[in-house]
């Protein structure tokens, strides 16, 4: 939720977001929610099969205003 709020707060839908530390990838999935697009990058290859199931369940806004 906090993220999803600094994100409406701080930026425009179709913003481009650059998370240089994606750990848990809680930016990425706020830029989903919200319409933005979005940068991350993480070094760990055990978070990616994590990673990449978290944003796979996450479902993008019908429509961004």
């Amino acid at each position: 939720w906090l993220f999803r709020a600094i994100l409406e707060n701080y930026s425009q839908p179709w913003d481009l977001i650059l998370d240089c530390f994606a750990w848990s990838w809680t930016t990425a999935v706020a830029c989903i929610e919200t319409g933005r697009d979005y940068i991350v990058i993480e070094k760990e290859k055990d978070y990616i099969d994590i990673i990449e199931k978290r944003v796979k369940n996450t479902t993008p806004p019908l429509f961004v205003m």
